[in-house]
């Protein structure tokens, strides 16, 4: 690669497509308006920088597990202080409505 160029510029790409490959190519095109070729083009670009999105996303997933799983947690501890206080009920009963009605 020839790294004096600038984003400006730019170099053809070309590769051959089965042609069931390119029947559907050419069927998504049209149904977004577009070439066959700029189609293409904009399906690789995608591809290129999909993977950084799909991480960023897994990322975000398992921060609302865990805050998930944190809410939860406090939860099951309001309800049992609840039933101890409110309900006047011994706290090893508390624990075991806990454990019954909470899945961890």
């Amino acid at each position: 690669m020839n790294k004096s160029k600038n984003i400006n510029q730019s170099d053809t790409v070309g590769f051959r497509l089965p042609s069931v490959i390119l029947s559907v190519l050419e069927e998504r095109a049209s149904l977004q308006k577009s070439t066959r070729n700029k189609y293409a083009r904009s399906l690789l670009i995608e591809s290129l920088f999909q993977s950084e999105r799909i991480e960023s996303i897994n990322r975000s997933i398992e921060e609302c597990r865990i805050e998930a799983r944190q809410l939860r947690q406090d939860l099951a501890f309001s309800m049992k202080t609840l039933l101890m206080t409110a309900g006047k009920i011994p706290e090893k009963d508390a624990e075991n409505w806990i454990i019954k009605n909470f899945k961890f």
